[in-house]
């Protein structure tokens, strides 16, 4: 039955001028799609962070609170796994759902230079560091991995330090040049996250429109749909934004416009150029600010509203740095761009003390904190280095790859 709805609904999504990847669908348990939600891919190296990642799903999971019902690989093929207890309805529409992703996959720019074969390059890379594990020990390999991990969304700051630290050996710059590919591999799904899943949001609803359903299967989808794209308190919904955003633009611009939108943009161009005042307020956005347990509305206006939001899209929200290797006085200089976000300096030294470890150099930083420019030089007398990491490197990196995992429907 499922490979003869992949088989209409392809035709269907066709018809409408989409053009995936060729498909690849498998089913698997809830434990095996957990395992690759946590590592962010298949293939992917182990690492103990991916296991908490885990662990917390699983609870949430078992528990109710969530559930993925799919995974998609950005490969060519597309591989697409499906949760073996998912219902032949929310098969329907999560087929209809990732055809478009991988729509857009090939189509967006920012996905041009991608690795289509990365799933492949993920297996050579973790048979590649278990071989590093025995030759050179599970902990000067795993030391390399965290401060990767921890710095992993300032790809320029792994390159500085595998091309030019001198108390690296060249299986650890190799370890800091995967992490960072991998990273990059990710980089245009971070920047494309609201118009990805707008995307395929505002398909699977087209294509779901078009399919013969039973009275009890329109009811499912219809439940299904609006939880998707349902509003949260506190956070916003990619889908819900990014499905409003997409039938404003057919409003007003009609559906050739839609194709060439989903070629051309980022989420911070797409909502800069297309979240309208009609759509704002049909997404009910606004800012607030947590008080003890509770959040208070803090501005309901759409120019300081959606201003806050593209802030917010830029890297993530994190400040940017320039990195450079002063010879003359034996420092490296670390500096955030102007005009970005304030700095959390305790998670910066966090992550300076890894820093440490792949070159043991004093290290100049000059941030912004709490809006005044601060310019701090490691070590002090109070700030170690070397030896192995503190829990400041592990929390950061937990945050980090938090960020970075990609499954869909969870609402």
């Amino acid at each position: 039955m499922l490979r003869k709805d992949i088989e209409t609904i392809t035709e269907i999504a066709e018809g409408f001028g989409l053009e995936p990847y060729d498909m690849v669908y498998e089913r698997i348990p809830s434990s095996v799609m957990l395992s690759f939600a946590s590592d962010g891919m298949p293939n992917r190296f182990s690492h103990w962070t991916f296991g908490k990642s885990y662990d917390r799903m699983r609870t949430q999971y078992d528990k109710g609170l969530m559930k993925i019902y799919e995974l998609i690989i950005n490969t060519d093929p597309s591989y697409v796994f499906l949760l073996e207890e998912n219902k032949e309805i929310e098969n329907k529409l999560i087929v209809a759902h990732v055809l478009a992703h991988s729509d857009f996959f090939k189509h967006n720019v920012h996905f041009k230079k991608t690795d289509k074969r990365m799933l492949q390059q993920l297996k050579q890379a973790t048979e590649l560091f278990s071989d590093y594990e025995e030759q050179y020990g599970k902990e000067r390999v795993e030391d390399v991995i965290e401060v990767a991990l921890s710095v992993q969304e300032h790809p320029d700051i792994l390159t500085f330090y595998a091309e030019n630290s001198p108390h690296l050996e060249e299986f650890e710059r190799h370890l800091l040049e995967v992490i960072r590919d991998q990273y990059t591999y990710f980089l245009p799904q971070v920047k494309t996250k609201i118009i990805n899943e707008g995307w395929a949001t505002f398909w699977h609803a087209k294509i779901m429109r078009e399919l013969s359903l039973s009275p009890e299967e329109i009811i499912d989808y219809s439940k299904l749909h609006s939880s998707v794209i349902a509003p949260q308190e506190g956070s916003i919904n990619p889908y819900h934004i990014g499905y409003e955003v997409f039938k404003g633009i057919e409003r007003t611009y009609g559906l050739e416009k839609v194709f060439e939108v989903r070629e051309l943009h980022s989420d911070s161009s797409f909502i800069r150029n297309y979240l309208t005042e009609d759509v704002f307020e049909r997404c009910h956005l606004y800012l607030y600010q947590q008080v003890g347990a509770k959040g208070k509305v803090t501005e309901t206006s759409y120019k300081k509203v959606v201003s806050s939001l593209l802030e917010s899209l830029v890297n993530e929200g994190n400040p940017s740095f320039s990195i450079r290797h002063d010879e003359e006085e034996g420092v490296i200089r670390i500096h955030q761009r102007e005009g970005e976000a304030n700095l959390d300096l305790q998670q910066a030294e966090g992550v300076i003390r890894g820093l440490k470890r792949l070159w043991d150099i004093p290290i100049e930083l000059t941030a912004v904190v709490e809006g005044e420019t601060v310019v701090r030089r490691y070590p002090h007398p109070q700030f170690p280095s070397g030896g192995r990491m503190n829990q400041n490197i592990l929390r950061v990196m937990e945050i980090n790859e938090r960020k970075n995992s990609r499954a869909s429907f969870k609402p």
